[in-house]
């Protein structure tokens, strides 16, 4: 499990990057903090897709939690999108070839 950010938290957001190999997903990045907007862009060289789940953190690291595809979707190229309220978690899914997830957080 992979903990919310890189700490840019004095400029009023957080970042966080994972890269994952072809055929992998991610562990689960964790969101520590409730945040206004959260904005996911997934760089694919193959296919990727972004998922998110509401459950809790107990249910992350039992292994039941339920995760939801993001917006955009499976996609071939690089995508973004921004989504307004909770989440407790994120991960990328590659389905070919590497893949990155940036996400910001404010």
């Amino acid at each position: 499990m992979t903990k919310f950010y890189e700490d840019t938290s004095r400029f009023g957001y957080k970042r966080a990057e994972l890269v994952i190999a072809s055929g992998q997903t991610s562990s689960p990045l964790i969101v520590d903090i409730i945040y206004n907007a959260m904005t996911i862009a997934v760089i694919p060289q193959g296919s990727a897709k972004a998922q998110y789940t509401i459950c809790t953190k107990e249910d992350i690291d039992i292994d039941k939690a339920v995760w939801f595809d993001w917006n955009i979707e499976e996609t071939t190229v690089a995508a973004a999108d921004t989504v307004y309220g909770v989440v407790t978690a994120i991960r990328l899914v590659s389905l070919s070839g590497n893949a990155t997830i940036k996400v910001v957080a404010r």
